[in-house]
């Protein structure tokens, strides 16, 4: 969504107003611009381990997030060589 994390009450504040978001991504932008520039097909899939809120890390469900990511996954890859 944008460059940079927002972590502080008042740069979410901001964000939320203009795009009321739940989530924010930054690691595949550069990716699916440079695709998208070129043709390339692209796709991305994201686990999520925290939304958009006060930064905290306490709150981070990585762990569950790993998880989440290699199910999708595994099914993903399976369903392509199913001929899907």
């Amino acid at each position: 969504s944008v460059q940079k994390v927002h972590g502080s009450e008042a740069s979410i504040r901001r964000i939320r107003e203009k795009y009321d978001p739940d989530l924010e991504s930054m690691e595949g932008a550069a990716c699916f611009y440079v695709c998208m520039l070129e043709g390339v097909p692209f796709l991305q899939i994201r686990a999520i381990s925290n939304y958009v809120e006060p930064r905290n890390r306490d709150n981070w469900e990585i762990g569950l997030a790993i998880d989440k990511l290699n199910e999708i996954l595994v099914g993903f890859f399976a369903s392509l060589g199913n001929g899907a």
